[in-house]
């Protein structure tokens, strides 16, 4: 749950940032690349929140995906790497 919450609210903070700084003129060529691939992501306030929950919806969502296979990984794989 913590390593979730974690990815989640540090993609979403991540988006909202690079959105808020685009409105600037400061990487909004990465802002119009991302938009395609979250709808409604655009630089300004609006796209921020936008981005924001997009971000902490995605960053929790594989963030227990990983946790999961972490997790799998360490009751069931057996053998030593190191």
């Amino acid at each position: 749950k913590s390593l979730a919450l974690a990815l989640g609210v540090t993609w979403g903070l991540s988006l909202l940032l690079l959105a808020l700084t685009a409105s600037f003129g400061i990487g909004d060529r990465l802002v119009d690349l991302l938009a395609n691939f979250y709808i409604g992501y655009e630089a300004g306030f609006a796209g921020a929140l936008i981005g924001a929950i997009w971000g902490m919806a995605l960053g929790v969502f594989f963030g227990v995906v990983f946790g999961y296979i972490y997790y799998y990984c360490q009751k069931n794989c057996k053998k030593k790497f190191f």
